[in-house]
């Protein structure tokens, strides 16, 4: 079964607006007609106006919309027209209308487009959807969410990672990895800059197939600087990336390794400790030396593990010691000095410290329980 869409596409360059009529069916896709009408000079004005004034009034906002609609339902017409294809045969019309603000880095991130998706649907009689930038932000994207998508359809690799670039009036790339999440972005201006600099120097909207770019002369200085800093910058994401694919194989090699090793250390001590207390019990000498014996050999366990056993301090402040179980025996006092203070340890914790770390910091592995004084007032 085929299926056919038309879809409209107007940059942020205002160079004019794309249709395509485009054939979708199991076997791939397939484009019957492409169309690029350029804007009209007085709608080129007032969108323009939009973008670059501070203050535009509701009604100036309201009208340039529906403007935009009845232009960009014309511009479908006109492709109906010189194509094998009826209205009734088209599935839908998608558009993504055109940007007039883009804020998406503010607190309540948002898009403006304009271009009314009901007048469109009215004019060409065509089911028609729009607002897909809106959507896309609102679930934490940049409002950009088709260029991604088509790269990634179009030439995403199972085993090399690609980047996409496209300079459309804002440019915009797509990362392409194996097996991980599709990442695009905005990374400022593209052919806007270009377009406005070739209209203040040459009058035109923009330099039609770099023509006017091929008359000037490089400047090799700027050039050698930029190139530099396009090196550096390379040399900069190749170390950090070089860094982080060092830590991956060092989490690899923990993850693999280090559990089974302290496991495996544990359990060779361990089974020293279980021989003693089983050649105790068979020769039925389980006394207090035994039971000393056996502590020694425990102890001796953990110590060769890094593990060691740790007892807060006395009259320290309960709320700021680390390493004390969070339901602490209560004791009452009549001295307010001594409120929150541990008064008693009630059972030693266990704590190991961390490799390669000269500060004392510890891994806690069981928690100290303790007494605290609480004031009461008499």
């Amino acid at each position: 079964m085929r299926e056919l869409y038309i879809g409209v596409m107007s940059g942020t360059s205002q160079d004019g607006v794309d249709v395509a009529l485009v054939e979708f069916s199991a076997a791939g896709s397939n484009i019957h007609q492409a169309t690029t009408t350029p804007y009209t000079g007085e709608l080129g004005k007032r969108i323009k106006t939009l973008i670059t004034r501070s203050q535009v009034t509701l009604q100036e906002l309201g009208e340039v919309n529906v403007a935009i609609g009845n232009f960009f339902g014309q511009c479908i017409l006109n492709l109906l027209e010189t194509s094998d294809f009826g209205a009734y045969e088209i599935t839908a019309i998608g558009h993504s209308g055109h940007t007039v603000h883009h804020k998406p880095e503010e607190p309540n991130a948002f898009t403006m487009q304009i271009g009314d998706s009901s007048t469109i649907a009215a004019n060409t009689g065509i089911t028609t959807v729009g607002n897909f930038r809106n959507m896309d932000m609102a679930f934490g994207g940049q409002g950009a969410p088709l260029a991604p998508a088509f790269h990634e359809w179009c030439f995403s690799d199972t085993k090399e990672s690609r980047i996409v670039v496209n300079i459309g009036g804002i440019a915009n790339i797509s990362v392409l990895q194996p097996k991980l999440p599709l990442l695009g972005f905005d990374t400022g201006p593209g052919n806007t800059l270009l377009d406005n600099w070739t209209h203040r120097c040459t009058g035109k909207s923009f330099d039609h197939n770099g023509d006017w770019s091929k008359t000037g002369q490089i400047n090799k200085p700027l050039l050698s600087a930029l190139k530099k800093d396009i090196n550096d910058m390379s040399q900069t994401f190749m170390t950090l990336k070089t860094n982080l694919d060092q830590k991956d194989e060092e989490i690899a090699r923990y993850k693999d390794g280090y559990d089974a090793t302290i496991y495996k250390n544990f359990l060779l001590r361990f089974t020293r400790v279980d021989k003693v207390i089983k050649e105790y019990i068979g020769d039925n000498k389980i006394d207090i030396n035994g039971l000393k014996d056996i502590q020694i050999q425990m102890d001796d366990a953990l110590a060769e593990c890094g593990v060691e056993i740790f007892s807060p301090e006395i009259g320290a402040d309960f709320k700021s010691t680390i390493g004390v179980a969070d339901n602490p025996e209560i004791r009452e006092t009549s001295d307010k000095s001594k409120d929150s203070t541990i008064v008693e340890i009630l059972m030693h914790g266990y704590r190991r410290k961390l490799p390669g770390n000269d500060n004392d910091d510890y891994q806690i592995i069981i928690e100290a329980k303790v007494a605290i004084y609480v004031y009461k007032e008499t």
